[in-house]
Order: C-alpha cells, then structure tokens, then sequence
C-alpha cells in the first residue's frame, strides 16, 4: 500500500491520535472465479459475492444494506451469462 501521507516531526504527533483504531481492523478479501480470457488470468467476481461486499462495507459505515447491486464492475454472469458453479442458487 501507498499513501501521501507526509511523515515528518509534525505530522507524526497527529498520525498517533489514529493508533488504537489499529486495533479493530477487519480484513475483508474480495473473492474471484480464476478463468483467462485472451491469454491473460484474472479473478472474476460473481455478483452475489460482489453485493455481499459491498454490503459489509455499507455496514461498516452504518448505512443501510441494499438488496439490488450497485456497480460498474464487470461480473462474471456479465461475461458467461450463468451463476459460477456453486453460487447458482444467488
């Protein structure tokens, strides 16, 4: 990870003020179907697994959960037209 956060005499003092919240980070992991397409290997998102997240990360900023998905991304029932095997059901 990157950030452009000056380190420096006067800005570590600030930066202190944020060291318990070290203490309740939650990983989340978004999660992907492997397939290649042209040669190249990606990690596909299913859109239960995508609504999923993006509903812990609504929760996490006490906003409300949704049930219809909200996204730009490109899924994989976008590119295959079907549910990965074993998510069928979402």
């Amino acid at each position: 990870m990157q950030t452009n956060i000056d380190l420096s005499a006067k800005s570590i003092p600030n930066l202190l003020g944020y060291k318990d919240s070290f203490k309740t980070i939650e990983t989340q992991q978004l999660q992907g179907e492997g397939e290649i397409l042209q040669g190249v290997s990606y990690q596909i998102v299913s859109r239960a697994h995508m609504l999923e997240m993006q509903n812990i990360l609504r929760r996490s900023l006490g906003q409300e959960e949704v049930t219809q998905l909200e996204t730009n991304a490109v899924l994989f029932e976008d590119l295959f037209g079907r549910a990965p095997v074993g998510d069928e059901d979402n």
